[in-house]
């Protein structure tokens, strides 16, 4: 049994299917066979229905971003069909009305898309977070003053600056998110570029437990003793915190990159702290 994101997702990939096929039947058919207005309504489906996988496939645990995303887009998909099928016996302001929620909506959808694909992004450092956060209040911002002028209609006397001050917000927005996308897949991890930290394989003197004999083993890779061929294995790992940053020679009680509380023993505390032993 398909459960109800499974079920959305095939709609939604057939509504896109279909609308490839309105869109050839559209190209290659004679004009006087096909309904314009069906063919409109179909390929508006068929991208919302684009849109509306593109949300769920992102969707992940932000349910309630993916819900204003999906209800915003419902409501500008609704009026942009009223508007293929009706527009003829719409008079005055119900026309303009119609495109106000439409364009208001689909704007809307756009912005909670925006945060959807953003928020999951890894910050790696200061400017992937700082870029990340840009990118979120400038596309909220930036939506909201597009909404705001579909709606009343203006500024009050201040359409250029606003105009310009949107145009600004959505090259900022545009900006910081490549940014955030850009540190995000090619950035360094947290701690990835600190100086002298604990590699990967390190070597281990130890007494074997078996015959007392002196044996030396690398970390992280299976070994054994060479007297009685006592297989050993042990484990290092850097104590890191909870956002990925390491906590070699660390001695703040709180991560310099997220500011999370470092626990007194977690603290680095000379040469061969900082490193769990399993």
């Amino acid at each position: 049994m398909m459960n109800r994101k499974q079920t959305l997702l095939w709609i939604f990939l057939a509504f896109v299917g279909l609308a490839m096929l309105a869109g050839l039947v559209a190209i290659v058919m004679p004009q006087r066979y096909v309904n314009d207005q069906v063919i409109a309504t179909i390929m508006t489906v068929g991208m919302f229905s684009l849109g509306g996988l593109i949300v769920l496939a992102i969707g992940r645990e932000m349910k309630i971003t993916t819900r204003i995303a999906i209800v915003t887009a419902v409501v500008s998909l609704a009026s942009f069909i009223s508007l293929i099928w009706f527009e003829r016996s719409m008079r005055g302001s119900l026309e303009d009305n119609f495109y106000k929620v439409g364009f208001s909506g689909l704007i809307l959808a756009l912005v909670c898309t925006h945060r959807l694909l953003i928020v999951p992004l890894e910050g790696r450092n200061t400017w992937g977070h700082l870029c990340k956060r840009t990118a979120i209040i400038s596309a909220g911002c930036t939506g909201g003053a597009v909404v705001l002028f579909l709606m009343v209609e203006g500024f009050w006397g201040w359409e250029d600056l606003m105009v310009r001050a949107m145009g600004v917000g959505l090259l900022v927005t545009a900006g910081s998110s490549i940014g955030a996308g850009a540190i995000a897949l090619f950035g360094p991890k947290p701690g990835e570029d600190d100086p002298e930290l604990v590699a990967e394989s390190i070597a281990v003197e130890m007494r074997c437990p078996v015959c007392s004999n002196n044996i030396e083993v690398r970390s992280n890779r299976d070994g054994h003793c060479g007297h009685c061929n006592l297989q050993i294995r042990i484990n290092t790992s850097e104590l890191r915190c909870e956002c990925g940053y390491t906590l070699h020679q660390i001695e703040s009680e709180i991560c310099p990159e997220c500011g999370t509380a470092v626990d007194a023993g977690e603290r680095w505390g000379g040469p061969g702290a900082g490193v769990i032993a399993q």
